[in-house]
Parts: C-alpha cells; structure tokens; sequence
C-alpha cells in the first residue's frame, strides 16, 4: 500500500505539472512537491508505527493523512472544480481495503467534510468576487448550485464506500474459501498422489493394450530408469536388458484372472548390479463388461530382506557354533584343570630328577596356557562354562585369587553366593591378610549391582576431618580449602557397592552419619544442610571384634547392629591347610604368567615346608613368600632353599618335635591311617567316593596311599 501511495502521488504531481504548463491550472509547484513529501513522510512514519505496534489506530491515522493530503493538493490546484476530486474515491476504496466498511464509511464520512470545507471556501471566494451586483435570483442560483454539488458528492461517497466495503468483505470471505480449498487440496495431495509418490514400494499401472501409463518414484528407482524411458512404453519395449523376467508378468496376456492376485519373485539387473531379487505383486482390473481395462503392479526391492534373511541364517548358525563351543568347553575345562593338579601331586610325592622336572614344567606351563587361552575365549564370546566356577571342580573358584577346597571355605563360598543377589548390608570379619576386600568385590559381582561402581576406602588411613570429606563430601567454603563442592564416596558408589575396610578405626562422629546412611539412606556433606539420598550398598570389614568394642564402648551398639545383619568371616590360612598348596599354584601361575616367565614348580621339600607353616600373614604372607622364591630361583623347580629363614626354622622345629599321642594310643600319622582305611572300608574301595567324604583331594589320597602302603586289597 506504500508504494501504491508514492505511484499515485507520482502520477497526481505530474498531472499537476503539466496541467500548469498547458496552462490549465494556477499552482505553485513547488509548494505540491514539498506537499508530497511531507506526506509520504508521514506515511512512512505511520507504517513504521504500525509494524512496531500494530493496531486499528494506525490504519484510520493513515485514512486521516490520506483525506488531508488530498484536500491540500485539491485546494493548491484550483480548489474543489479541478478533477482531482476523484482522489476522494481512491482514498475511499483504499480504506475499505483495509478496514473494510467501517473503514469505507469513516473515509467517505471524511471526504464529504472534507469536499464541503473545500466547496464552502470556493464559494465564499466566488460570490465575493462575481455575485457583486448580481440580482437576488442569480445568487440563489449559485449558491443552490454549489451546496447541490457538495450534496452529489457525498452521495457519490457513501455509495463508493458501501460498494466497496462490501466487496472487501466478499474478496475476504473468498480469499478465505480459497486458502481453505488449497489446504484441502494439499490435503488431498498428500492422502493420494504425493503418498502413491512416496510410498516405498514401487507401483506401476499398464494398460489393456500393455502400455505404461503411471509409475511413482519408487518404482522408477528399483528399476533404474528414468519416467521417460518407462512412460507410454509398452511392456515388452521395458523388459529388456536384464528386466526379460518383467515381460512376461506384466504383460496383457498373462494377466491374473478377475478377482485374483500374482506374487512372484523375479531378479533384473540395473547398471552394474546383477540378479537384484524383486517381489512383484500383480492385480488386474476389469470392466463390468468383464473386459480387462489395466494391470496394477506393486514391487518392491528384496535385497534388503534377502540380506537380513542371510544374516539370521548366519546367527542361528553362530548359536549352534557357540552351543558347539560351550559343551567343547565344559568339556576340556576339567581335564585341564586335573592335568594341572595331577602334575602338582607328582611333584608333591618324591623329589624328581631335573630332567623330569623340565618336562613337567614345560607339561604344565603348555597346559596352563591352554586354560587361560580357553578362558579369555569363553569371556570374549561371551560363553559360560557350566560349572567352571564351581568351587568342588578341580578347587578352582571364581576369581582367578578367590580359590579353595577347603571345607570351611566352600561353605562360606557357598553362602556368598546365597547372600550376594540380595541388598542386605554384610560384615566380613578376618584376621588381615585372609582376602576380606576380595570377598566383598565377589559379592558385588554376584549381586544385581555387578554393572555399577565398587567404591573401596580404609577408614584407618586417613584422619577424622578428611575422611568425613571423603565420605560424604563438602561443599564449598565449608573449610579452608574448600575452593568448590566435592561429591563423596557415597555419592560415587550410587547404584553400587561401597566398601568400608577396617570399620572398626571410625570415630563416634563417623559412626553417627555412618548410621544415618544406613537407617535413612541419605547423606549430608560437610557444610550443607541439605540431605542427598544415596542408593549404595555397604560392605563393611574389621579384622577385629567389634562386639568387644562394644562392650568397650569403642563402638556404637547401634551401628553394630545395623553393620552386622549378614556376618561372613574368612577362615585364616592356618585352618585351610588344603588350601595353601592350590594357593601357591595360582600364585606361582599368576606372577609368572605376569612377569612372562615360564611356570615354575615345586620341589617336595619345598610344598612340605609351606604345608607346616602356620602363615600368620595368611594370603598376603604367601604370596610375598613365593614371589621372593620366583625372584631368587634360578632353576625350573622351586627349591626349599628359596624360601624363608622363618618358613624353613619353623618346619625344622616340627620335625623334631615327637608326634604326639591320641586318646587311644598311638600318633596322629597312624589315627589318619586308620581313618582312611575305615573311610575306605565304608566306601567300598571308591576312592572318589572317599576322598569326597574325607574332605581332600583324590590327588591327596593317592599320595598318602602311597605314603602308608595301602595297596588295593
């Protein structure tokens, strides 16, 4: 509408010019120019305005600019006779654009105000200088001339304006069917052809004389041609260069009989691409006549599916493969495992010749690395062995430094396994050094938080004020150095484990929030007032009493109990004699395997020594006792002279020590006798059987067999 403006002023001005050249009007010009600049000015302004605010007001302000500009320029070219009257039309029509016919009125209503002034100031200058001496009939005369040419005017004004406030109103109305028609069109669009389009099966429609009428981009692009290669071609003239199969369904003569459908699966060749495998499904159309009028195709590309129909071949074959390899697996795990433990008994029973004992070595280093290599496969196909972690299959248990056979530890084994999948809070209490922090990461693996974090922390390492931060967290400014919050421990143990080693060493300000985790399950860093909930199970382990510490009131009675709901206490090496040579294996394996030095063995002399050693370090003190032995041992066989001064003086003051007498008469070597025979006896010579019932291995009972001379009969 601006630029309508500045054309029609344009075109007024220059009307206006030339009018003045031909003489035809008495005006000032550059008066009109100043005039129009003014008011394209203030038309700028308005509309500026309006885009800044939009409102009614803006548009009538407009309608008022309009009508002024045009009774300045009517008054400076002549006054209300030039034709530039016609101005007031336009206005009219212009507002009836914009407001309709509230607009048109208002317009009109002002243009005929506006048109009256104008006659008014024409007449008085007239009759002022024509009328004087004039009779009284010409000056009635004139004047009903001029007031019925005011009277025309505004007739003429508010028919325009009702003229053209009701067209605006029609054009709206219309202009509003039609965006809805063309919404409805697009509509219609999408829910037909453009979905026919889009669709991502490939349609196709021939006629009765076998001509291509219609195909959608789909289509076009499972058969690799271009519309204008396919359109208006018949049937046969397509079917060429590797698409021969499409002739002969899609043609006329082969069409399905009315009221049925043709699936077929075909291949073409698009390009470089060869045997593409295609579902064509065909229907055809008849007439009521029965004539047939046209073949519907709809195809679509297989390859796709022919890949994924591969690929699940292809896994059900992996499934069979793995089932394959799982019972291959259950079935090698144990040999190997008594090939290994066969090979320690031989060691176990007489010292051997070096010869020997380098094939030995070799035996068991080349069986123990098939072990591990069938191990880290089974992992990393995600393959478990059934049994293999079983604590009664060859002693092995479930972490490679979590092993035993010892009958105490089986049970409590066992009972992690039983305790593990529960939330329940569990004290493990040992002396140092039994495998207390091991036992507790077994039970996180077990349970349902295996996939979560494992938080460990030693409550004695660390003093009071640090710890508390370390548990719970701080937050800023809390203390001097506080330069930012720190989440806790408990905060990174969310959704996992959190083990609390040497529990016991806590103060009684700990051991209040310690409490409080338990009973609410919430946490407040040092400084904050907010509590924060915490979803953590808590291990805890002492290698001291706390029920005395109770007593002492060292400990609170409460947390006591609250820490003491599930109590598994680790056996001391001392009580698991059966244990500390398959320990020794292991660890001997593992640091070798580590330091990728071949697998030593043990001499006998060596194994008596580690058997009659109390280990008061327990695990820790063997594993520091073999690992020097490694280091020191220059041979294949660990000889008793690599092991220490306080190993060695111990068993020698075993030795010398008379053994001692039972209740019944005789030593403890001849009461073993004794009990082996009776057990032996009762099992009727199943060896297996008793050594199951005797609590050892039956690589053990063959070698004290041997020992006491117990033959078969």
């Amino acid at each position: 509408m601006f630029w309508g403006r500045v054309v029609i002023v344009a075109l007024m001005t220059g009307s206006a010019a030339v009018l003045k050249t031909l003489g035809a009007l008495p005006l000032s010009f550059p008066g009109i120019i100043l005039l129009s600049i003014i008011f394209l000015l203030l038309t700028a302004f308005a509309k500026y305005l309006n885009h800044r605010r939009p409102g009614w007001r803006w548009d009538y302000a407009q309608m008022v600019l309009d009508i002024g500009w045009i009774a300045a320029f009517i008054h400076m070219t002549g006054g209300a006779e030039n034709p530039f009257t016609l101005l007031f039309f336009i206005a009219i029509i212009a507002a009836a654009n914009v407001r309709f016919a509230k607009g048109a009125i208002f317009t009109a209503t002002l243009s005929s105000l506006t048109l009256a002034a104008l006659i008014y100031l024409d007449y008085r200058s007239l009759r002022t200088g024509l009328l004087l001496g004039r009779d009284q009939d010409f000056v009635t005369a004139f004047t009903t001339e001029f007031v019925f040419r005011g009277y025309l005017y505004a007739i003429c004004f508010y028919l325009v304006a009702a003229f053209s406030g009701y067209l605006a109103e029609r054009l709206r109305l219309k202009g509003r069917q039609l965006e809805d028609t063309a919404r409805a069109l697009e509509e219609f669009k999408l829910s037909t052809g453009d979905i026919l389009e889009k669709m991502g099966s490939g349609l196709l429609t021939i006629n009765e004389k076998g001509q291509i009428v219609y195909c959608n981009l789909s289509g076009l692009q499972i058969l690799g041609l271009e519309k204008s290669e396919i359109i208006g071609r018949n049937v046969s003239q397509v079917a060429v260069e590797g698409r021969e199969s499409l002739g002969s369904i899609l043609a006329p003569d082969n069409a399905p009989r009315e009221g049925r459908s043709q699936r077929m699966e075909i291949k073409i060749s698009r390009g470089r691409e060869e045997g593409i495998p295609v579902g064509v499904s065909t229907t055809s159309v008849y007439g009521s006549q029965g004539k047939l009028e046209g073949i519907i195709a709809i195809f679509q590309d297989l390859s796709a599916v022919k890949t994924l129909e591969n690929r699940m071949i292809e896994m059900e074959q992996l499934e069979t493969s793995k089932e394959l390899t799982k019972s291959l697996l259950k079935l090698l795990h144990p040999y190997l495992s008594e090939i290994n433990a066969t090979i320690s008994e031989l060691m176990r029973e007489n010292e051997v010749d070096p010869v020997i004992i380098a094939k030995i070595s070799r035996v068991k280093e080349k069986t123990e690395y098939i072990r591990k290599t069938i191990d880290d496969f089974a992992r990393f196909a995600h393959i478990e062995i059934p049994g293999a972690d079983m604590v009664q299959q060859a002693g092995r248990e479930y972490d490679s430094r979590i092993i035993g056979r010892s009958p105490n530890f089986v049970e409590i084994m066992n009972m992690v396994q039983q305790v593990a999948p529960t939330d329940s809070t569990v004290l493990v209490c040992g002396e140092s050094g039994t495998g207390k922090e091991l036992l507790a990461r077994e039970l996180h693996r077990l349970s349902g938080r295996g996939k979560g974090p494992f938080v460990s922390i030693n409550c004695a390492a660390l003093p009071e004020t640090l710890l508390e931060s370390e548990l719970f967290g701080h937050v800023k400014g809390s203390f001097t150095g506080a330069m930012r919050d720190k989440d806790g421990l408990f905060r990174v143990a969310s959704g996992g484990t959190f083990f609390l080693d040497e529990v016991s060493e806590t103060s009684p300000a700990i051991q209040v929030k310690l409490l409080r985790v338990l009973q609410e399950r919430e946490i407040v860093p040092v400084g904050g007032t907010r509590p924060i909930k915490v979803d953590v199970r808590v291990i805890s382990a002492t290698n001291s009493d706390l029920a005395k510490a109770v007593e002492m009131n060292k400990f609170r009675m409460d947390l006591f109990y609250r820490l003491n709901v599930i109590q598994i206490t680790i056996p001391p090496l001392r009580d698991r004699k059966d244990d500390v040579l398959l320990l020794a294996d292991e660890i001997i394996a593992n640091y070798c395997r580590k330091q990728n030095l071949p697998v030593k063995l043990m001499s006998s002399g060596a194994r008596d020594f580690l058997m009659q050693y109390n280990w008061p370090g327990n695990v820790r003190e063997l594993e520091n006792v073999l690992e020097r032995a490694i280091i020191l041992e220059t041979g294949p066989v660990i000889e008793k002279n690599s092991l220490p001064d306080e190993v060695l003086k111990f068993g020698s003051d075993i030795k010398k020590a008379p053994l001692p007498e039972t209740a019944n008469g005789g030593n403890l070597k001849d009461k073993e006798k004794q009990t082996i025979l009776k057990v032996l006896t009762e099992c009727h010579n199943n060896k297996a059987l008793a050594a199951k019932k005797l609590g050892i291995h039956y690589a053990t009972l063959y070698r004290k067999l041997k020992s006491y001379n117990i033959t078969d009969e």
